[in-house]
This record gives C-alpha cells, sequence and structure tokens, in this order.
C-alpha cells in the first residue's frame, strides 16, 4: 500500500509512486534494442507507431520480463536547443539534446497494479 505524505512546507507536494509493486518484485531498468522497444510501443502504445531517427531506448523490467519502455531520441522542434540554452544558461546543443519521444507499457488502460 502507498502512504499519501503530509504536503510539505512551502505548498509543494510530495509524490508518491505511480506504480504500485508487491514487495519482493526485482524491478531494474537497463538499456534495450530498439527493435525491442518497437514491440511494445506498436501494441501498447496509442499511437501504435515507433518514432523514425536515432533513437536510445530503455526497458523496466519486472522478474527480468520487459514490462515498459522509454524511447528517447532528437525531437521534431528545431530550435529547442537554443530556447533550452537560452532559458537554462547551459551549454544545450542538438548533440547533446534528447527528448522523450515514447512511453509505453504492457496492459490495458488504467490497470497498474503489477504482482
Amino acid at each position: 500500500m502507498v502512504e499519501q505524505l503530509a504536503p510539505s512546507k512551502g505548498g509543494g507536494s510530495n509524490p508518491t509512486s505511480p506504480l504500485h509493486l508487491s514487495p519482493g518484485l526485482g524491478f531494474e531498468v537497463r538499456p534495450i534494442e530498439n527493435t525491442d522497444a518497437k514491440v511494445i510501443v506498436e501494441t501498447y502504445h496509442y499511437s501504435h507507431t515507433m518514432p523514425h531517427g536515432r533513437n536510445t531506448s530503455f526497458g523496466a523490467y519486472i522478474n527480468d520480463e520487459l514490462y515498459a519502455v522509454a524511447v528517447y531520441g532528437v525531437g521534431v522542434n528545431m530550435v529547442a536547443e537554443k530556447y533550452l540554452a537560452r532559458i537554462t544558461g547551459l551549454p544545450v546543443v542538438r548533440s547533446n539534446l534528447s527528448e522523450l519521444k515514447r512511453l509505453a507499457r504492457k496492459g490495458e488502460r488504467g490497470e497498474s497494479r503489477i504482482s
């Protein structure tokens, strides 16, 4: 059971995990091949399409079974790096900027309990 904490002083909130894992489940995130991510994305993501381009994918494994994927890559906004460099003061350039392009998990919409 996830316990909701009282809001912190200053008006912020203390978020709790949206993924409810049963005790004892092994959870691990690791890099995966885009072909493995594509299966999950095309099956469970609302777009049912894997993004094109140079992508980097990560898989969330529960007890060594691939449960969810995150696909990162160059986004479509051609001026994102200039904007981010300007507002952050950091040296953001196209070669060091990645965008989350897809996030998908196995299961039907609204299901989040894993046992």
